[in-house]
């Protein structure tokens, strides 16, 4: 197993890639899910194929997850934990753990005034 860490601004958005090496098959389902710890039943994301993770046109087997920043424009600023499961049929995998950490929004460089 991996693990992967992600430390994002509250309100930003997220879009990493996802490269199945040595997968000879796609995968029936891939899901990012990101909990306030790992033993919290309801995520505060998840995505999964046809719902923030696309195929990639690469040659290998690849995918895009994407967050959009709404979805972290409301989240806490916590250490979240995360996982990445891949599905081929009945057997889940979790690939990927770790941390997804919400810090304080950016300041917008565009308010300067220099009257």
């Amino acid at each position: 197993m991996l693990y992967q860490n992600f430390t994002l601004p509250k309100g930003d958005s997220l879009t990493f890639k996802i490269t199945l090496v040595d997968a000879e098959t796609e995968p029936d389902n891939i899901f990012f899910t990101v909990k306030k710890n790992a033993q919290d039943k309801t995520p505060v994301i998840q995505k999964y194929i046809g719902n923030g993770i696309t195929r990639t046109e690469d040659e290998d087997i690849a995918y895009e997850v994407y967050v959009p920043s709404n979805e972290t424009d409301d989240l806490e600023l916590l250490n979240y934990s995360l996982a990445i499961k891949i599905i081929y049929g009945s057997e889940e995998n979790t690939e990927v753990e770790g941390k997804f950490v919400i810090t304080p929004e950016r300041s917008s460089t565009l308010e300067v005034n220099n009257d």
